[in-house]
């Protein structure tokens, strides 16, 4: 109802103007998938402006960011290039202060279950105009990985580019240079399968992958080999009007086309469709060194304190972790003052001050 009331309509094209911003550690998965699950139907965008951080939950919520109308449709999901974006496993939270409470560990893993499937059908829904999933799998994959604290950041340009978020907040090239063409063939060919997974740095090579050619409408044009070049065929021709970057090509090694596949230098304008901007860099840029100004502090800075186990005088575990307030009553003490501390893993220590 709030949503309703305070979100812009449709402008007559679409729901782009509809943007929710995150900042939030995250929290309950089931609430988080219901909050996704929302802004997908809905049409609603998400937004993680600078300095602004969406983790474990709310990161699952920003994925569903997309926009709707009756005739255009597309993901809507914006990062600020100094906004952090991390994604974990979910844990089982045991409603029960006994850990040998059989029925409450039950219950709790059916409804983490649940959540998780949830979670699973929510991320294969078809993303707009595409026969690709929202969240795509490598990435759920990379999400079930990484456990508590250890997030899984979104914070390079291969990231961004293979899961289509849009970042923002950063200065766009001016021209097309030999490198940024380089780099859009390759990028535009890899990510819709995976990540880069090797280092494609540019480099004078001889004879050279990139290739001025001659341009008609007085664009800027060149002929890039892509990666998997040789015994198949693979690459691009990537061009600028200097205002948009445009690119069409194939890699027949895993069937994959840009713009409207294949082309040469006399019909790649009517071949190619505009890139995004971002495929000009080097895929392992860092999103915070396109913004040099901003303080960027780590997923670990955003918890309420630090726990730490000693034996003797040897620290053998030191980690970042939560403060949540617990009814005293639920330990029988009620004049006691109950604190819960809970760590990456999920798992939880409970101080009673008696």
């Amino acid at each position: 109802v709030a949503a309703s009331a305070m979100l812009p309509e449709s402008d007559g094209e679409s729901t782009a103007n509809a943007k929710v911003c995150l900042d939030s550690r995250g929290g309950s998965l089931t609430e988080g998938v219901k909050f996704a699950s929302y802004f997908h139907k809905q049409g609603i965008g998400t937004v993680i402006d600078a300095g602004q951080g969406c983790f474990s939950s709310c990161a699952i919520m920003f994925m569903m960011g997309v926009a709707k109308g009756d005739e255009v449709n597309f993901l809507n999901r914006m990062l600020h290039v100094a906004g952090r974006l991390g994604f974990h496993r979910p844990f089982i939270d045991i409603e029960s202060d006994r850990t040998d409470d059989v029925d409450a560990l039950s219950a709790s893993y059916d409804r983490a279950l649940q959540s998780a499937l949830d979670l699973i059908a929510l991320a294969n829904s078809q993303a707009p105009w595409s026969s690709s999933s929202v969240m795509k799998s490598d990435l759920l994959q990379a999400m079930l990985q990484h456990v508590g604290r250890d997030m899984f950041m979104i914070d390079t340009i291969d990231k961004v580019g293979r899961w289509q978020i849009e970042p923002f907040g950063y200065a766009k090239p001016k021209l097309l240079t030999m490198e940024h063409a380089y780099y859009a063939c390759q990028t535009e060919l890899q990510w819709q399968t995976s990540l880069m997974g090797s280092d494609v740095t540019y480099r004078e090579r001889d004879p050279p992958l990139v290739k001025r050619i001659e341009a008609p409408q007085g664009r800027v044009a060149y002929e890039v080999e892509g990666m998997n070049h040789g015994y198949v065929n693979a690459g691009c021709i990537i061009s600028s009007d200097y205002e948009y970057v445009y690119g069409c090509g194939m890699d027949e090694s895993t069937s994959v086309v840009i713009g409207r596949g294949p082309c040469d230098a006399t019909n790649f304008v009517e071949q190619s469709y505009n890139l995004r901007e971002l495929s000009v860099f080097d895929p392992e840029t860092s999103l915070a060194s396109l913004n040099p100004g901003a303080e960027t502090p780590d997923a670990s800075e955003t918890a309420d304190a630090r726990c730490v186990v000693l034996r003797g005088t040897e620290r053998v575990d030191d980690e970042p972790c939560d403060i949540e307030a617990v009814e005293a009553a639920s330990v029988g003490l009620p004049d006691a003052r109950v604190t819960q501390f809970v760590w990456p893993s999920g798992g939880k220590t409970i101080l009673v001050q008696h």
